[in-house]
């Protein structure tokens, strides 16, 4: 996601790589939550040991970050939308 809005700065006329990285954050959303969602059942089921205990709360940490990352990606998009449309990035409501 973030590869492509990088190239959506440069290219800035194709929207279908805006609609793509839209597309994705729903994706990469799903995934976040499926990490989350199976390291509380490792948890809650297995009661890990020190070592493993910081493995699957370091995967559900890099899942967050990588959420965020997908986040400012869409932003990226959202504001390049802006400037193709003349709109001040300052000014622009919230989509």
């Amino acid at each position: 996601m973030l590869a492509s809005a990088n190239k959506a700065i440069n290219d800035r006329d194709n929207e279908s790589l805006y609609a793509k990285v839209l597309k994705d954050e729903d994706r990469l959303d799903l995934m976040q939550l499926d990490v989350d969602r199976e390291a509380v059942r490792l948890l809650t089921v297995f009661g890990p040991v020190a070592s493993d205990l910081r493995f699957v709360l370091m995967a559900s940490r890099i899942a967050s970050e990588l959420e965020r990352i997908g986040d400012q990606s869409t932003n990226i998009c959202e504001e390049i939308i802006h400037l193709i449309k003349g709109q001040d990035i300052r000014h622009a409501q919230p989509g």
